[in-house]
């Protein structure tokens, strides 16, 4: 038995030990004799978020929630309006820990598993909303501070996300120009080849970009190969292979 990452239930995902789903799995874990935990990101926001997977996996060592986090995890107290909370944060002492639990857990990096890998080049770029897109997005900012203020504690749990969504939308449209000018400067200036991936979370923004390349392509008389897909199903590891291999 094992808890899968990438398309399946990641360790990550098992992070609270009271939640729901935490207590399923370790119920089933119980029953299997050897279980192994999987996880691109095992720890997002601190060190606490190990002990689930620890426990099923090493319950004699990681029993109790609160002993784990006493021993081996550092904290903090924060200030906020109604007073001092503790916040934890990392582990206390990271060798120390690596060396309790070699026996047991392995981590391995990308640069230690895939070193043909290009190293990952980020920039930042900040896109100034136009005239038109910031009248839009003010309104529904205004639009969102008053369903906020008036919302129940239901309204909020259920419908915050669905809400936030909108103006994340909003700014989705946005940046497509400025987005388009990226890429065309990188596919006209691209020498030898080079291929250029664009990621896209509304179905919206990504036809009306492919649709603006295509055309400004074909007036400058340029013919890449431009793929539309929504990056899901059956033919997805088909897709990834074609844009790998695919001159």
């Amino acid at each position: 038995f094992y808890i899968k990452g990438s398309y399946g239930l990641g360790t990550h995902l098992i992070k609270n030990p009271e939640t729901q789903r935490s207590k399923a799995i370790k119920k089933l874990s119980s029953r299997i004799p050897h279980v192994l935990g999987l996880s691109g990101t095992p720890i997002k926001n601190n060190a606490t978020e190990y002990f689930t997977i620890l426990n099923i996996v090493k319950p004699e060592k990681f029993w109790r929630y609160t002993s784990f986090c006493y021993n081996y995890v550092r904290y903090e107290f924060v200030k906020s309006a109604a007073g001092y909370s503790q916040k934890f944060t990392g582990l206390k002492d990271p060798e120390a820990f690596k060396e309790m639990t070699k026996d047991f857990m392995i981590r391995r990096t990308t640069d230690e598993v895939l070193p043909e890998l290009p190293k990952l080049f980020k920039q930042q770029k900040f896109v100034e909303l136009e005239e038109a897109f910031r009248e839009v997005y003010d309104e529904s900012e205004k639009d969102f501070a008053k369903w906020f203020d008036s919302a129940t504690a239901i309204e909020l749990r259920t419908n915050l996300l669905a809400q936030l969504s909108l103006l994340r939308h909003q700014t989705s449209l946005a940046k497509i120009d400025f987005t388009i000018d990226l890429a065309l400067e990188f596919i006209i200036s691209s020498e030898n080849g080079k291929k250029l991936a664009i990621f896209t979370h509304h179905i919206d923004s990504r036809e009306i970009l492919i649709e603006r390349m295509e055309k400004f392509l074909k007036e400058t008389n340029h013919s890449p190969n431009l793929v539309n897909t929504l990056g899901r199903g059956s033919d997805v590891q088909e897709e990834i292979e074609a844009f790998k291999n695919n001159p």
